[in-house]
Order: structure tokens, then C-alpha cells, then sequence
């Protein structure tokens, strides 16, 4: 073999080998942004869980005066809509004890309360592993950009045989000069964003149960008392969805 040939098929190889560790360290990079946009889907299911529980705790509070100085005193917005939203019966998905309407009406929002209160301290605690998730992969993605070079790629691309290329799956076969800045576009990963994944607004923060308590017993008493007919409606609705449940 001649040496211009041994130089160029040395040439060649290295290029591959590039390519091949590109192509591989793209995978990997794919397979965390999935997983990060697929976590973030399910926090977003969790918030409209936490959304739900607010809305049940409200309707529960029987008339919007008692839900918004409730709300207002816990630190806690209430949720858009929410006297009219159709919610199942309320949790938690056990009898209540408790003598009296009132006795047992009270169970029931208190039982809401800290249901709502848990629900919004692992959703806090979800936002901020998916924020330090985030800057993990975009840090990924900067030594990714880093560590290839995409003209390189290209021009070694431009070189392969096109059905490897629809192989690889590669988003083009032949780059044209007006095509180079697209081309190496398609070839990168752009870093993501707080926006994009709609995580820059962070999960309320409801004060603990104890420190709600006695002010929520208070609005609970006086909502009971003035709508004593709803809160017995609502508990025989409770009833009879956990006789239908065997409880």
C-alpha cells in the first residue's frame, strides 16, 4: 500500500471513530432529555393532583368566604375555578369518626388539610430535583458541544454512502453551502430551559398543619353552622361512595 493511501486510510478510520463516538454519546444524550421531559410530564400530573386537593379542600370549606380567608391564612392561592369544578368525593377514603355533623365535618377538612399540605411538600421537593436534573443534562449538552466538531462530522458525513446515512438516521445526505449553518444546527443540542419545561414558577408553600389548625378549626365551625345542610349533603355523599367501595 502506498504511503498516500496508508495516510488516508488512517485518516479515515480516525474520522470514523469520531463519528462513531458522536453518534454514540447522542444517544446517551437523547435518552436524558427523554427522561427528563418524561419526569417533567409527571410532575405536571402531580401539580394538577395538588390542584385537585386544593379545589376539594375549598369546596369543602362550603362557602367561598371560609375557603378564601382558609387559603389566605395557610399561604396558599385557590385554584381557578374552583366552585365549579365536579370532584369525586373528597378523602380521605375512610369513615370519620366524630359524633355530631360538625364533629365529623371537621374531620374531613382537617384530614384535606394535611392531605393538601403533603401533596405540596413532595411537589416542592420534586421541583427541585427536576431544576438540579435540568442543569445536569444542559451540562451534558455544553460538553457535548464542547467535545465534537460538527464541520468535522459533516464533511465526514458527506462522504458516507447515503444509505448509511438513512441508516444512522442522520438528518440529511448531501450539505450544500447555503445548508451548512442548518446542518450543524440539527447536528447539536440546544441547552434546556426552566421555561420550556414550564418549571419557573416554584410549588406553594402551605404553613404546617399545626400552625393552621386552630384558625381552620374557627372557619370550619362558623362555614358547619351556616351550612349545616351542604356539609351533611357532603358527608352522605362520602357515605355512600365508601359503602359502594365495601368501607
Amino acid at each position: 500500500m502506498a504511503q498516500d493511501d496508508l495516510i488516508a486510510a488512517l485518516q479515515q478510520a480516525v474520522r470514523q471513530e469520531i463519528a462513531e463516538t458522536y453518534f454514540h454519546e447522542r444517544r446517551v444524550l437523547e435518552e436524558e432529555r427523554a427522561m427528563l421531559l418524561e419526569e417533567t410530564s409527571a410532575y405536571h400530573g402531580q401539580e394538577a393532583a395538588c390542584d385537585g386537593l386544593k379545589a376539594q379542600l375549598a369546596q369543602a370549606l362550603l362557602t367561598p368566604e371560609a375557603a378564601e380567608r382558609a387559603f389566605a391564612m395557610a399561604a396558599m392561592a385557590l385554584p381557578e375555578g374552583w366552585a365549579a369544578r365536579r370532584l369525586g368525593p373528597p378523602l380521605p377514603g375512610r369513615a370519620l369518626g366524630g359524633l355530631t355533623t360538625c364533629g365529623r365535618h371537621w374531620r374531613l377538612v382537617r384530614a384535606l388539610y394535611e392531605e393538601t399540605w403533603r401533596a405540596a411538600e413532595r411537589l416542592r421537593e420534586e421541583h427541585g430535583r427536576l431544576l438540579a436534573l435540568l442543569d445536569e443534562v444542559n451540562a451534558d449538552i455544553k460538553r457535548f458541544e464542547a467535545n465534537h466538531d460538527l464541520l468535522a462530522l459533516m464533511s465526514y458525513m458527506r462522504s458516507m454512502d447515503p444509505q448509511e446515512l438513512q441508516r444512522r438516521k442522520i438528518m440529511g445526505v448531501n450539505f450544500g453551502h447555503g445548508e451548512t449553518s442548518a446542518a450543524a444546527a440539527q447536528l447539536s443540542f440546544r441547552p434546556l430551559s426552566v421555561a420550556f419545561l414550564h418549571l419557573e414558577q416554584p410549588p406553594e408553600r402551605p404553613r404546617p398543619p399545626a400552625e393552621v389548625r386552630a384558625g381552620l378549626r374557627k372557619e370550619q365551625r362558623q362555614a358547619c353552622r351556616r351550612e349545616r345542610a351542604a356539609a351533611q349533603a357532603l358527608l352522605a355523599q362520602r357515605r355512600r361512595w365508601l359503602d359502594s367501595l365495601g368501607r
